[in-house]
């Protein structure tokens, strides 16, 4: 709307559009200032200011405020100001709600994001030093043991703790080479630099082979790891992919089961496989099951029997299911047990049954033959 004011700033002409700004009909408006229809506070100073300036020293000016409505309505108006040729000051009002609300809804996201930030960032510096941690014990102990056998502590070389000491050098040394291993992974993944490279594999026998690996560190815990695997033939996958998926997720099994079966079970239909790990460990809460799989947070910081880890399995594993083009689902109740399920497409090789030792022979099927057939009748998806 349009006006025009008198000296004293009141309304003295008001343009037929008023109603539309301020619900007040033009000869309502007559004789009222601008303080009978702002709020108080938000921008009635500032308003109030620039109308003095326009009539006292004939300055411009611009103001926003929170106008009053007859029917209780709040709406947020925009007025600029201006001195005519006859000395009247001229006023141009109009409602900026819906702009102001927007404008404001952004800065509400702005605010939120940089507390999450600031929260990401707080998570980061206790994630990193917790991380540091990790690597540095068994840097510790490669230094150590070196330094223990470097100096003869036992005498000449030859002693049997030194073939001790050479065993957790080792371990040491791969503990730290999968750490080291991990976040490159992870980095890869964040980057979108992680190629995923699809294999003819006989996806079963990857899987008990992980059984195999992970059941050496199961039944020094006094645990079982038991497999459910129905697949009939090979399939295209990542099979460097999928073992270490596996791997983890059985780590992580063990980690949090005191005592019990840990089954590792496998299930397909006509689109997709279901790769299961079962515990009956010590399960999540909702809160922490949240947080499962978030950068730089731990669901719980360490296992059943004290061991701590960094909190990059689970966040690795989400990350490699999906540049497989699938999902990492979690399932879980305190004290009743997790069921992590590894989720991707099933792509089976055509016109193959995957064959067992008691039937080598028939193996051999014509592996040229096959891949110009599919090549061109399957649709192979790549990621990565």
């Amino acid at each position: 709307m349009v006006a025009l004011h008198g000296p004293d700033g009141r309304f003295v002409k008001v343009s037929e559009s008023s109603s539309n700004v301020c619900g007040l009909e033009f000869d309502e408006l007559v004789g009222k200032s601008l303080a009978d229809i702002s709020m108080p506070g938000a921008g009635r100073s500032e308003v109030m200011e620039v109308m003095a300036r326009a009539t006292c020293l004939g300055q411009q000016g611009r103001a926003v405020f929170q106008l009053k409505r007859p029917d209780g309505a709040i709406a947020w108006a925009e007025m600029s100001v201006s001195v005519t040729y006859s000395g009247m000051v001229r006023s141009i009002i109009r409602d900026v709600t819906e702009h102001h609300v927007t404008l404001e809804n952004e800065r509400r996201e702005e605010r939120r994001a940089l507390k999450r930030a600031e929260a990401d960032a707080s998570l980061k510096a206790d994630y990193l030093a917790d991380l540091s941690h990790e690597i540095r014990t068994p840097l510790g102990a490669l230094i150590g043991f070196a330094d223990a056998i470097k100096a003869e502590t036992f005498g000449p070389l030859g002693h049997e703790k030194y073939t001790e000491y050479v065993n957790l050098i080792h371990k040491s040394g791969e503990h730290l080479a999968d750490l080291v291993s991990d976040l490159l992974d992870l980095s890869k993944l964040e980057a979108d630099k992680y190629d995923v490279t699809l294999e003819k594999v006989d996806l079963a026998e990857v899987l008990e082979d992980c059984a195999s690996i992970i059941g050496v560190k199961a039944r020094e815990a006094g645990l079982a790891i038991t497999t459910d695997i129905k697949l009939e033939s090979r399939v295209h996958i990542d099979p460097r992919m999928v073992r270490q998926i596996i791997l983890n997720l059985l780590s992580n099994a063990v980690k949090f089961t005191e005592n019990g079966t840990i089954t590792l079970k496998l299930r397909h239909d006509p689109s997709n496989i279901w790769i299961s790990v079962i515990d009956e460990g010590v399960g999540m809460s909702r809160e922490q099951l949240d947080h499962v799989g978030t950068r730089f947070r731990q669901a719980r910081s360490e296992g059943v029997r004290g061991a701590k880890g960094t909190g990059l399995g689970l966040a690795l594993c989400d990350g490699l299911a999906k540049a497989h083009n699938g999902e990492l689902r979690l399932a879980s109740r305190e004290g009743e047990g997790t069921t992590a399920t590894f989720m991707v497409p099933y792509l089976p090789v055509m016109n193959e049954t995957v064959l067992r030792e008691d039937d080598l022979l028939a193996d051999d099927i014509a592996d040229d033959a096959m891949t110009s057939v599919l090549d061109k009748t399957l649709p192979l998806r790549q990621t990565g």
